[in-house]
């Protein structure tokens, strides 16, 4: 120890001796090497030959040791020492930068010491008794699959967790976090927080291999150094010292539809993570928010590109479920999903408005041609039935209607309607007995009575709608009414029911979600 004990240098053996000053017993010796001034000296890292009452060691065992003069004047600090005795300052130790000219700075640079008594198996417990806290971050890279048949989502995202670990002791660490990495086989020899995720198709959660990626973030103050080391290196405590594990998945979530709006529905989808095995008093999750951030600092972040197929992707947030009865403590990552409806639009709507169109254009026709016009609202009705069967292969069924479901019911229903006004029309049109065919009694008259008008004229023209028709027969005035009925109705119902539709489903579309209203719901 300091101050009891020197060195000598013996020239017969060519060795510096360090001998104690109370017992000659208790020496140790550095053979010399003259071809190299770096291993004449004893200054620096040097392997030396115990022979008793060093460190404990005898028996000529082999033991490095550090002489250097790498100590601040005033004793309040010190550089790190390289083999050869040159002095570099500590926060150049490890940094991939060769500052000694031996480059033994870049040698040795392990992050991580792990006690003897360490058990990875067993989490951390801190020493006032509180629970571990663990912050989670989700960055999303992508949606691949948004299976709205399956009710499921496929989301690629990096999870990213930060707790801290009381029993373990860190050094030779940088303020680059990149350059603080532990290799696999130290995160595997390591406790780290173990999560499910419970809405998962299939049983997964997070793991430790080849792909996560631990780094250990430099905060608080370094111990004094310890003279025992030969080593030098700022040593932190780990309740100083947060841990950053890194890792990307690729998982198949559930995700519960809400329909009622399909397609213009805006869609809630959750990632949940829970805790494995360790109850939520002495682990809990909380939010891992960066300290620079001024706003949107949810803890969670979709990077890929928000115009996807079938939806625009809009805000993503994470907060803890503090509601839940569970034991175990549990996040969760909203995402808003916003379906594009000018599909629907094109293929759905606007082709069932000119199915209707056609329909509707049969109450032109001639009243006496029924078949024609019966014919085309049994067509135009196949066609819509057509539409609603394609439109059930795309979405889940349900036990409520959803808004797709009410226009399909009233193109389907309105052609029917149609149909019956053209059948209590024909039932009210007066024909010859014999050939079945409709004939109109007025315009017979007149040409038996008016042989110099033989011009053919139309069957209704004459009618008039509100006043008597004395010249007419009653089912001819009546079927004629009939028709012009539905004329008005169709029109008048068809604007009713879209200005109805359109304004409930554009409100509801273009309506702004807060998922910090939602947040507050959930808890």
């Amino acid at each position: 120890g300091e101050g009891k004990s020197h060195i000598l240098y013996m020239p017969k053996k060519h060795t510096w001796k360090l001998e104690s000053f109370f017992d000659v017993e208790k020496y140790a010796e550095f053979p010399t090497d003259e071809s190299n001034p770096y291993d004449y000296f004893p200054t620096g890292r040097s392997d030396w030959v115990i022979n008793s009452g060093i460190c404990q060691l005898s028996d000529n065992a082999h033991h490095k040791m550090t002489l250097t003069n790498c100590v601040f004047n005033d004793g309040t600090g010190y550089d790190f020492t390289c083999t050869d005795g040159t002095c570099v300052p500590m926060e150049k130790r490890c940094n991939l930068v060769d500052d000694c000219p031996d480059q033994s700075d870049e040698k040795d640079c392990e992050l991580l010491e792990i006690p003897d008594d360490y058990r990875r198996q067993k989490f951390p417990i801190t020493e006032s008794g509180d629970a571990i806290h663990v912050t989670l971050n989700v960055t999303i890279l992508a949606f691949p699959i948004i299976d709205t048949l399956g009710m499921s989502y496929t989301a690629d995202f990096v999870l990213l967790m930060r707790w801290k670990d009381p029993r373990l002791e860190f050094k030779n660490l940088v303020d680059s976090i990149e350059l603080n990495s532990l290799s696999v086989k130290r995160q595997l020899g390591i406790w780290s927080p173990s999560l499910s995720f419970p809405n998962a198709r299939q049983a997964e959660g997070t793991v430790v291999d080849e792909g996560s990626q631990t780094f250990v973030v430099k905060s608080g103050h370094p111990e004094d150094d310890n003279i025992e080391r030969s080593l030098e290196a700022a040593m932190y405590h780990g309740y100083d010292v947060p841990m950053i594990m890194i890792r990307e998945y690729f998982v198949k979530f559930n995700c519960d539809y809400d329909l009622i709006y399909y397609p213009f529905d805006t869609q809630i989808c959750e990632m949940q993570f829970q805790v494995n095995g360790i109850p939520k008093h002495y682990l809990d999750l909380g939010a891992e928010v960066d300290d620079k951030c001024i706003v949107h600092c949810g803890g969670a972040e979709y990077l890929g590109n928000k115009q996807l197929v079938e939806y625009v992707v809009g805000g993503t947030a994470i907060d803890e479920l503090k509601n839940q009865t569970g034991k175990f403590s549990k996040m969760m990552v909203m995402t808003i999903f916003k379906r594009k409806w000018t599909f629907h639009f094109w293929t759905i709507f606007l082709q069932s408005i000119l199915l209707l169109l056609v329909a509707y254009m049969t109450f032109y026709f001639k009243i006496s041609n029924f078949q024609d016009r019966i014919m085309i609202a049994i067509t135009t009705m196949m066609v819509v039935a057509t539409i609603q069967s394609s439109i059930n292969k795309m979405v889940p069924n349900t036990a409520y209607y959803k808004m797709i479901d009410y226009w399909l019911l009233y193109s389907f229903n309105i052609l029917i309607i149609i149909m019956v006004i053209h059948t209590v029309m024909d039932n009210s049109v007066s024909r010859d007995p014999v050939t079945g065919y409709a004939f109109n009694p007025r315009l017979r008259v007149r040409r038996s009575n008016d042989n110099k008008d033989s011009e053919d004229k139309d069957e209704s023209s004459q009618i008039d709608i509100f006043g008597d028709n004395p010249d007419w027969d009653p089912g001819w005035v009546r079927a004629y009414r009939i028709n012009v009925t539905g004329q008005v109705l169709n029109v008048i119902v068809f604007l009713l029911f879209n200005i109805v539709f359109w304004s409930v489903a554009l409100t509801h579309y273009y309506e702004e979600v807060d998922l910090a209203h939602l947040h507050r719901k959930k808890k």
